[in-house]
């Protein structure tokens, strides 16, 4: 849809930026910091701090801003590359999925049960949460048709999250607990949760862990309900992510992979897309 359009900017563009990723003596991050102020936030977030979830917010976040002047055209500058334009198209296509997945989960339940139970939804690493939640008030759903838990080991993400949730008026709605997916996975009850979602997180895990993950996600997700993920498959900004913005390490995987991953993980659908230089995913749990 419009989330996965005009993300990638031209080859002489990548080249640019993987140039800068690539220069010698730190001189990537360094020449970041010395021209943007969103980039030092990026830099400190991510690369000192380990807080990719405050540097993602910094992305999703990003508009114009004249009045910084030369920090304002760093700022754009920086922020056009294919991996903050991929961030962005990456939060657009949860917005947009979750609401259609919502809408398709309250109507079929509530044709199905009538109003006996409020739909469940975890957010796995939610951070901030800030496309999920949106998400949700674009179909005017709260706590009546829904129960969303937050799940994230982070106190700091969590507070963000919940204070996201205060903001749009889902606060009744949200279940915010500080604790590990793994923990999260073993004390859910199985065919529970109607919509799993896990943006941004993917990413981080060895194979043998995801496929851990994964087949605890398809566990604990009802007959009929959804995995809404994304993991990074291109490989073509690698230099600047690492060299100059200082991202953490990531696992990339190519769409197959992913594919192979979530069948063997036991779902019976599976619908992936390009997002830039993502990899986006629904997955359905057969009946």
């Amino acid at each position: 849809g419009r989330a996965t359009e005009n993300v990638r900017p031209s080859n002489r563009v990548i080249r640019f930026y993987n140039a800068v990723g690539s220069l010698p003596l730190r001189l990537g991050p360094a020449l970041l910091i010395l021209t943007s102020l969103d980039a030092i936030k990026v830099v400190i977030l991510s690369g000192i701090m380990q807080r990719t979830d405050a540097a993602l917010q910094v992305l999703y976040d990003y508009r114009p801003r004249p009045w910084r002047l030369l920090w304002g055209l760093g700022d754009h500058l920086w922020q056009q590359s294919f991996n903050c334009r991929s961030v962005r198209a990456r939060g657009k296509f949860v917005q947009e999925a979750a609401r259609v997945l919502l809408a398709h989960l309250v109507r079929g339940k509530a044709i199905r049960d009538g109003w006996g139970r409020r739909l469940i939804i975890a957010s796995i690493g939610s951070g901030s949460a800030s496309q999920l939640l949106q998400g949700i008030r674009d179909n005017g759903f709260g706590a009546k048709e829904l129960r969303v838990i937050m799940v994230d080991h982070d106190p700091r993400a969590l507070k963000t999250g919940v204070e996201n949730a205060w903001r749009m008026g889902l606060e009744a709605a949200i279940e915010a607990q500080k604790t590990t997916i793994g923990r999260f996975l073993a004390k859910t009850a199985p065919d529970s949760v109607d919509l799993v979602e896990m943006v941004g997180l993917a990413d981080y895990f060895e194979e043998t862990t995801i496929k851990r993950y994964f087949t605890g996600i398809r566990d604990v997700i009802a007959s009929g309900g959804f995995f809404l993920g994304a993991n990074i498959s291109n490989r073509e900004e690698m230099a600047y992510a690492h060299g100059a913005a200082c991202w953490p390490a990531m696992h990339y995987r190519s769409k197959e992979e992913l594919t192979t991953l979530l069948k063997n993980a036991g779902f019976g659908r599976i619908w992936t897309g390009d997002c830039g230089l993502y990899t986006v995913w629904v997955a359905k749990k057969s009946a």
